[in-house]
This record gives C-alpha cells, sequence and structure tokens, in this order.
C-alpha cells in the first residue's frame, strides 16, 4: 500500500480537524459539563449528521465517552448545523471551516477538536486529549495522478505542487477552507490510509453502523 500510494500521489495537500459543536443555549460551556449532561439524559439527546465522515465521529465519540446520542441522519452538512443553531439537535461532529461561521456569529459553541493539537481557525477550543479523552478524527485530501504516470514524472509533478503551495498567501487560503496544509507529508500517505482503514472499520463493526 505504501509504494502503491507514494506512485500514485504527488502530493498532500492536508488534514481537516472536526469540532464538537453544540447550540449556545444548551447548559454546557466545556466537554466535560456535556458529556455529564448528556449521560444525565440517556437516548434524548440527539446528534446531527450530514455525511459519513460526520457519522463516524459521532460514533466515535459515542463509544469513547459511553453517552446515549440518538443520530438524526440529513442530506447534507448545511441542514445538520441549521438545526443545531436553531436547538434542533444537541450536537454536531464537523469540520471547522463548515461550522465555524455560526459559532463565530455565537449562534453555537465549539466544545472540542477531535485532534492532538488545537485548531488554528479556533485556536481557543481545546482539544479532546485535553479534556481526557484521546479522541482523534481527521479527513484528509492529496493530489493523485493515474497509476502508470512515469516516476519522473511524478517526481516533477510533486515538486511543482509542493512549491505552488508554499506561495504567500496560498497556506492561508488552505487553512481558510479548514485544512491543515501537510504539503510534505505526502511519504506517510500510505501509512495514514491503512491506520484509518483499520480504525474506521473497527468502529463500523463494533457500532453497527449500515450504509444509509
Amino acid at each position: 500500500m505504501q509504494s502503491y500510494l507514494q506512485n500514485m500521489a504527488p502530493a498532500m495537500l492536508g488534514g481537516i480537524d472536526f469540532g464538537l459543536t453544540v447550540p449556545a443555549s444548551l447548559p454546557a460551556n466545556n466537554l466535560k459539563e456535556f458529556i455529564a449532561y448528556a449521560k444525565s439524559q440517556p437516548g434524548k439527546l440527539s446528534y446531527g449528521f450530514g455525511t459519513s465522515a460526520a457519522l463516524l465521529c459521532g460514533e466515535l465519540f459515542k463509544s469513547m465517552t459511553g453517552t446515549d446520542i440518538v443520530k438524526v441522519p440529513y442530506k447534507g452538512s448545511p441542514q445538520s448545523l441549521t438545526d443545531l443553531a436553531a436547538d434542533r439537535i444537541q450536537m454536531v461532529c464537523e469540520p471547522f471551516g463548515t461550522s465555524l461561521p455560526f459559532i463565530k456569529a455565537g449562534k453555537m459553541k465549539a466544545l472540542a477538536v477531535t485532534n492532538t493539537m488545537r485548531n488554528d481557525l479556533a485556536p481557543n477550543v481545546p482539544t479532546m486529549q485535553e479534556a481526557g479523552y484521546p479522541m482523534i478524527h481527521q479527513t484528509w485530501a492529496a493530489f493523485f495522478a493515474p497509476a502508470k504516470t512515469p516516476a519522473d514524472a511524478l517526481a516533477k509533478l510533486r515538486t511543482e505542487l509542493v512549491a505552488a503551495m508554499k506561495v504567500p498567501g496560498i497556506p492561508e487560503k488552505i487553512r481558510d477552507t479548514g485544512f491543515i496544509p501537510q504539503p510534505d507529508d505526502w511519504q506517510s500517505l500510505g501509512a495514514t490510509h491503512r491506520a484509518d482503514i483499520a480504525r474506521l472499520e473497527k468502529l463500523v463493526k463494533e457500532t453497527g453502523i449500515k450504509p444509509e
């Protein structure tokens, strides 16, 4: 897998962190308070998801914290975030790039970021690990080329892409979309891919997630 991805992936774009968000009116101002609040009302709170990544994040959160929160499917992230802001559901786990406008508008609050480091888009939001729960949930994006692309062409493409992503102003624009630029990290893509498959496969089996 490592050599396979090295032969196809000229460069990494970066990873994207997810934020656990709740309505601004919810009586919980940090992650521990929210977990206690959820445990005091098993099966009465709900979380929304409009993508498979958001669903997996929600189920991972439930599994790690031992909370009973009902999942509610949506056609897309905007709908779930709109209902969260309106206090019709109690939690959404979405990339910061999509939830940040609602957070800045004071319609919802972020309780934690699902990574080991804080996110530059919301530096005041603690990580799950800081709250005592070592939960990591990220997605990533990379540039790919056809499998039969010559090695020298891939190397040149990689060099140009990495250079382009380091042009002044470009990293900032990438961060504005919620991504954490990682153009030099393509070497670890194979290991990242394998780890993600193993982690998510285990979660799907444990939670019984089915295609919807």
